[in-house]
Order: C-alpha cells, then structure tokens, then sequence
C-alpha cells in the first residue's frame, strides 16, 4: 500500500480537546493510517491511503465535525480567451485542481479569475501551470 500525506491548515479550534476532537475524528476514517493535529500550529498532518480515501473525504469530515480548512484567494489576470467558452475552459482546468482548489471562477470580461485554495496544497505558480496548460496566458 503507498500512503500519501496531507497537512491541512485546521480553522475554528479553540483549545488542545478541539485538537484532540479533529484527531480522533480523522483518524476514524476508512484508510487513514495517522492524523496528528496540532492545536499550536491550527494544522493537521494525515497519512492516508488514496484507493481508500482521497483529500476531499478528509476535508469533508473536518466540515462535518463543525471546523474548517483554511484557503487563501487570489486574482489572477487571463490572456488569450477570446470567448465565453475560453473562460469556461479556463475554469474547468482550475477547478480539476480539487481539492487543493476550493473555488475557481473566470469572468471573460474582465480576464481575471477568482480562485479560492489551500495554502500548501497548492501555489500560485501552480494555478498559472494550470491556466497555462489550459492554453491561455
């Protein structure tokens, strides 16, 4: 079995016994091996196998247990989209990024797309890859 590991930024913990909660939580999860969270540093570092689970059913248990994931937005400036339909490819590239991308949505006339992410899961010269490969700028 490969494990894979995830350190999420964890937000809405006030004390060790939310840490604890998150932990515990987690760690009752088909496939994850270990969830360590650290009430200090607001993080959580899960080692999980992916055929069993993926990043989206851990940030999903972390909702439902009534925390949250912390994201990051940016602005980012699009060039080369001649069309609604280039906005919309733009977006389902970013949007394929899930779940280190949480949002993703590109508006043809400004050229500018809104993206909401993890910090740590992915970076902004990421999301610029992701436009790029997309074909636009």
């Amino acid at each position: 079995m490969t494990e894979k590991q995830v350190t999420l930024p964890i937000t809405g913990m006030h004390c060790t016994n939310c840490s604890d909660t998150v932990a515990r939580e987690l760690g009752k999860l088909d496939g994850v091996a270990t969830a360590d969270v650290n009430y200090a540093t607001e993080r959580a570092t899960v080692t999980f196998n992916p055929s069993v689970l993926n990043e989206n059913g851990i940030i999903e248990r972390i909702q439902d247990i009534g925390y949250g994931v912390a994201t990051g937005e940016i602005e980012l400036p699009i060039t080369g989209m001649h069309c609604v339909n280039c906005a919309a490819s733009v977006e389902k590239a970013l949007n394929e990024m899930r779940p280190s991308v949480v949002s993703a949505t590109v508006n043809f006339a400004t050229e500018k797309a809104k993206i909401a992410y993890i910090p740590g899961q992915v970076t902004p010269t990421d999301l610029i890859a992701a436009i790029k490969g997309a074909g636009y700028g």
